[in-house]
C-alpha cells in the first residue's frame, strides 16, 4: 500500500461516436462523476479519442483499478464499450508510486501543450 493519497486521473477511452450519441455518452460522464473529454487528431489511426475523465484521491492502486473497472462495466451496461484504461499520476509522485508497487510496469511521462 502507498505510504499517502495520490491524486489519481483516470481516462477510459470508448469507440469513435457519431454526433447524436456524444450527449448521452456526455451525460453518463456526468453521472459517473467525471466529464467528456474529446481529442481530435488531423491525422492517425484514431482520429477522435472519446474518454471519461475524472480524478480520485486514493491511498490503494488496488482499489483505483476496481474502480476503473467498475466505470468501464457502467459505461459498457450504457452502449458505450472502453477500448482503453489509463491512469496517470503526478511526476512528483512517480517514486511514491514505484516503491509501493515494485512489481508494477514503470510507466512514462506526457505533457500536454499547445505550440
Amino acid at each position: 500500500m502507498q505510504a499517502k493519497s495520490v491524486d489519481y486521473e483516470l481516462h477510459l477511452t470508448t469507440n469513435r461516436l457519431n454526433n447524436e450519441q456524444l450527449p448521452d455518452f456526455e451525460k453518463l460522464c456526468h453521472k459517473l462523476g467525471g466529464k467528456a473529454v474529446l481529442i481530435e487528431l488531423p491525422i492517425g489511426v484514431h482520429t477522435q479519442q472519446l474518454m471519461l475523465t475524472l480524478t480520485l484521491k486514493s491511498e490503494s492502486w488496488q482499489y483505483v483499478r476496481e474502480f476503473m473497472a467498475q466505470l468501464a462495466s457502467q459505461c459498457r451496461e450504457h452502449g458505450f464499450p472502453i477500448v482503453r484504461q489509463k491512469a496517470e499520476i503526478p511526476a512528483s509522485e512517480a517514486a511514491t508510486f514505484q516503491a509501493a508497487y515494485p512489481h508494477e510496469k514503470q510507466g512514462y511521462f506526457e505533457w500536454h501543450g499547445k505550440v
